[in-house]
């Protein structure tokens, strides 16, 4: 329960403790959600703050700092293993789609290349 506690105060400040005991384990897990997009709103506030001043000043690049936050903003509801996974299938999606675009091209520059 201190893991509650200790997350509930970091994220969304004193809340007493009586009305933790109150909550039901998916209002709180909506909490904490919610907490961290609104984290991460901030950062992305910074962000846009950051690339406006950079292009001010010809440079900087800000690619970093906004990979991050698109990580993050997954991680809020899947794991590390489910995101890795899942970028794994559409790597392979993609690869088959371009094998397929290629093999397809292939077929239609003969039959023009036959016409001529």
């Amino acid at each position: 329960m201190d893991y509650v506690f200790a997350t509930t105060q970091r994220m969304l400040g004193y809340i007493p403790e009586h009305e933790i005991w109150q909550m039901t384990p998916r209002y709180w897990r909506n909490l904490i959600k919610g907490a961290r997009h609104r984290r991460l709103d901030t950062l992305e506030d910074g962000l846009f703050t950051a690339n406006a001043m950079a292009r001010m000043n010809n440079g900087a690049n800000v690619k970093p700092q906004k990979r991050y936050i698109e990580e993050q903003r997954e991680l809020i509801d899947k794991d590390k293993e489910q995101v890795k996974y899942e970028k794994w299938v559409d790597k392979h999606r993609r690869k088959h789609i371009r094998k397929k675009q290629v093999a397809e091209m292939d077929e239609w520059l003969k039959t023009v290349n036959k016409n001529r």
